[in-house]
């Protein structure tokens, strides 16, 4: 009896947070005896263990950019790309297809969703993000715009990702995307918050069997980690308050850091800082490059006092999840679905844009005892990533074709 084939699909391959969760599920259902592939996007991909689908190219990929600035065509460009993932999936016969992010530059949706409609492979659906339901952004809470659930018109995030310069095609695009996620006759959604699966509910795709998954993250490498990092970073005794990201901007809190590190009690320290970056930041914040070193990274989350994320757009951030299994409490705006990853022992949520708040949050863990073992325990508990590649398994076994 032949092995049941698994196909991943996703903007990123062995990088991103997107990119690890993709490969651990795959490596977890490869274990239980799957034949699993990845396929993805060329400018994101790095190696993994999984075996690849290289069907983009970066000037592909570079000219979908292009047509997504002049013509608000996000998805509309890689016809040849999305040719040749088609024709790799007629021969792979999947059994389940399992996607991540779509966009990214990397997909032709009209080409790829006519094909899954046609094709009757269950397919599997993770949303990241909101883009999947709206007829630009791929989160709109920055925004305060609903029009999403009866359609997206006179867009107010254009020039955001993914950005366009000119046209507002907001409102094709909304039409596009209903038509062509509606067709699949086989489709189970996954989302990664419970707030996500309330945007899900209230659009176009509420039909659909919906399921919540958080994410999970590696706890064998996101655990208390001894380091000389405060020494390394000059931070000697002060009480530290950390923030991450892949990308630093606006949306990411870049004002409340700065305000906070006007506070003579406490030591900013910021990770994923670029050098052109750096200048927005007073000499008093400590700003690290961004790392793909995980063991560094964890190091940096247990030496600090509290993780700060004062984000205005997330669905479910993962450097929440990987303070928590380092031991560190977190202090976060009430976004999206940021507020699931902890509760009364381990972090304090805040209304979103309440700055005094946010002080108070972080003066309250200034003056008790670090919840170390609090934090770590809700990681193990609810965010062990081998539990959630576990639950996926269980829904590829209870959808694949035979």
């Amino acid at each position: 009896m032949s092995k049941p084939v698994l196909l991943q699909i996703n903007a990123y391959q062995g990088s991103g947070s997107i990119g690890r969760i993709a490969e651990q599920i795959g490596l977890r259902a490869g274990a239980a005896g799957w034949d699993v592939y990845m396929a993805s996007g060329a400018r994101y991909s790095r190696p993994c263990q999984l075996e690849e689908i290289r069907f983009s190219t970066m000037f592909q990929e570079y000219m979908h950019i292009l047509r997504s600035l002049l013509l608000d065509a996000h998805g509309g460009g890689s016809r040849r790309a999305t040719r040749r993932l088609i024709r790799a999936i007629e021969k792979l016969h999947p059994n389940v297809i399992h996607l991540h992010n779509v966009h990214g530059y990397y997909l032709n949706i009209k080409l790829f969703f006519n094909y899954l409609k046609k094709s009757g492979i269950p397919v599997v659906w993770t949303l990241h993000d909101c883009w999947t339901m709206t007829g630009h952004c791929a989160h709109f809470e920055s925004a305060g715009c609903m029009r999403w659930r009866e359609g997206c018109h006179h867009c107010p995030l254009k020039r955001e990702y993914p950005r366009t310069l000119f046209l507002d095609a907001s409102e094709r695009n909304y039409r596009l995307k209903k038509q062509l996620f509606t067709s699949l006759p086989n489709l189970r959604i996954v989302t990664v918050s419970q707030w996500l699966a309330e945007i899900v509910r209230q659009s176009y795709l509420q039909s659909y069997p919906l399921q919540v998954l958080h994410n999970g993250i590696g706890l064998d490498v996101f655990r208390p980690t001894a380091s000389d990092m405060r020494q390394r970073l000059g931070l000697g005794n002060a009480f530290v308050v950390l923030g991450v990201a892949s990308v630093w901007y606006a949306a990411k809190g870049i004002t409340e850091f700065i305000r906070l590190a006007g506070n003579p009690d406490i030591r900013v320290v910021l990770v994923g800082v670029t050098e052109k970056q750096r200048k927005l930041f007073p000499d008093s914040v400590v700003t690290v490059a961004r790392t793909h070193d995980r063991q560094e990274l964890a190091a940096i989350y247990t030496m600090a006092d509290v993780l700060v994320n004062p984000t205005y757009n997330d669905s479910f951030p993962t450097v929440n999840l990987e303070a928590l299994a380092c031991g560190t409490p977190v202090v976060t705006y009430r976004t999206g679905g940021s507020p699931e990853a902890v509760d009364a022992e381990t972090g304090v949520v805040v209304a979103k844009g309440d700055y005094d708040g946010l002080v108070a949050a972080v003066e309250g863990f200034r003056n008790r005892p670090k919840p170390s073992e609090a934090c770590r325990r809700r990681a193990e508990t609810c965010f062990d990533m081998n539990r959630c590649a576990e639950r996926y398994l269980e829904l590829f076994e209870s959808c694949r074709q035979p």
